[in-house]
């Protein structure tokens, strides 16, 4: 939008990348007034963009999926303070919100900036972009923009993909679930945090919060949850909601689906969240198209129709086992057990029906 310079940590492929990232830095600042310099954590005396008031860390420990990099970074976050950077933007963030919108935002907060628009500043001078040139480098950076990537890194995770698809093709899927957009953890705690009436002498809420400490205290809980819908061992007696999966996930934009929780069930052995209902959402996704929207809401009332009651009563999301050797399956049996009045020896905590996305998956593993 103004033509300033970038450059990136990850492009740096010398032992010593500080002093080459800083290198870098320096020559661009050669031919531009502003250089972003996107590195893992932000250099002082910089004007940052504030979100939600934190930015992240990051931990050179390995992950195993593109959502545990991403939960990794919206947990892990230090505080932004004021010493770090010589003036901040602080941007309202949620689900709601446009990207163009929050674009908008960042502009004017910039040029509220003295250090920006006074005297010898980067901005001197400049016009404020108005809304259609905001409008236009969004729809550019969303259409065609991407920021460079660590080749030799990028091409490995490729070969990678590659051997995994490879090994995967003609090999049908043991199973379909939904993916459901929680971190189970985060979400538990805020479940045990919360206060409720009589919470404090709820016999049930102190064994399930015990048991949940210790799941934590062994790292039991999960980090990549889903929602089994149909395993191959249930064929072919179920075969219909089998195909109706496979529609589903083979289309070119699936749907997300919305599933309701509002129970958590432990037994001393497991811990799950109990789904309450799945259903196809009202309100349209505005990344579909409209002919794109009509097939995903005919697909997605389709596979809703399509699950009978026994598949409903033991729809769940499984927070832990209590060791290796305990069956994920105990998971639904716990919830079938719980939906046929079979209390005894579990323990229920029940909260405000919470509400995630999800879409549906083929899993092999």
């Amino acid at each position: 939008m103004f033509g300033w310079g970038h450059t990136q940590s990850d492009d740096v492929k010398a032992k010593k990348s500080a002093p080459a990232f800083l290198q870098n830095v320096q020559k661009l600042l050669r031919k531009n007034d502003v250089v972003i310099a996107d590195k893992k954590q932000p250099p002082k005396n910089n004007t940052a963009r504030n979100c939600a008031n934190s930015h992240p860390t990051s931990n050179p420990a390995p992950v195993s999926s593109r959502s545990t990099v991403l939960w990794m970074f919206l947990n892990t976050h230090e505080e932004l303070t004021p010493a770090e950077v010589d003036a901040s933007v602080d941007l309202e963030l949620n689900e709601d919100t446009e990207l163009e919108d929050m674009v908008g935002e960042a502009v004017d907060g910039l040029f509220k900036v003295k250090a920006l628009v006074g005297e010898g500043g980067p901005l001197e001078g400049v016009e404020k972009p108005d809304a259609g040139r905001i409008r236009e480098v969004v729809d550019y950076v969303v259409g065609s923009y991407q920021v460079q990537k660590n080749v030799a890194r990028e091409k490995a995770n490729q070969e990678k993909d590659a051997k995994k698809v490879k090994k995967q093709q003609g090999k049908p899927p043991r199973y379909f679930g939904l993916a459901p957009e929680l971190n189970v953890q985060t979400f538990v705690d805020s479940v045990f945090s919360a206060t409720t009436e009589g919470s404090e002498q709820d016999s049930q809420r102190v064994e399930a919060a015990r048991f949940y400490e210790k799941l934590k205290a062994g790292k039991r809980v999960t980090d990549e949850p889903h929602i089994t819908i149909v395993h191959k061992k249930q064929l072919p007696q179920d075969q219909d909601i089998w195909d109706t999966c496979v529609d589903v996930v083979n289309m070119d934009q699936p749907p997300k689906f919305e599933c309701k929780l509002n129970k958590l069930l432990t037994d001393g052995r497991v811990m799950v969240l109990v789904v309450d209902t799945i259903q196809f959402p009202e309100k349209k996704d505005n990344m579909f198209s409209e002919e794109a929207w009509r097939e995903a809401e005919k697909q997605g009332k389709e596979f809703v129709d399509a699950l009978q009651e026994e598949t409903k009563n033991r729809l769940h999301v499984t927070v832990g086992t209590e060791n290796a050797g305990i069956m994920p399956v105990e998971g639904k049996m716990l919830v079938e057990r719980w939906k046929r009045g079979e209390r005894g020896g579990v323990s229920c905590v029940e909260f405000e029906e919470k509400v995630v996305g999800a879409r549906l998956r083929g899993m092999f593993s």
